[in-house]
């Protein structure tokens, strides 16, 4: 949670090469905050829906990053706001493991796919 004010700060004055990559990031903290993403502990608990909760205050970001004219800014805020609507993850239960890769084209093109279906 303490780095999610700091990452959305640095959004409004990004550059877009740098917007993608925060977004990015962004968009897994937003799968993991999701409702019914199973938790551990109760801290965990507490930390998923502070984090959530503050997407959701700050939707209003993201809808207009999806007005971009770049288009992988779009893809990313599309799908932060679609992540942030939904409340179903189960599907996605079984791959969370792909969250620990270290090779970011391979992320994203996984959160890519995960989200468009």
């Amino acid at each position: 949670m303490p780095a999610y004010p700091f990452l959305v700060e640095f959004l409004a004055d990004a550059c877009d090469t740098l917007k993608v990559e925060i977004l990015d990031i962004l968009l897994g903290f937003a799968i993991c905050s999701m409702p019914d993403v199973p938790v551990t502990a109760a801290n965990d608990l507490k930390w998923r829906n502070a984090l959530h909760s503050a997407f959701v205050d700050d939707i209003a970001i993201y809808k207009e990053l999806a007005s971009s004219e770049n288009g992988e800014i779009v893809d990313f805020a599309e799908r932060i706001v679609s992540c942030l609507l939904s409340d179903k993850f189960e599907q996605f239960e079984s791959r969370s493991d792909i969250f620990r890769e270290t090779q970011p084209k391979r992320r994203r093109s996984f959160l890519k796919r995960l989200l468009r279906i």
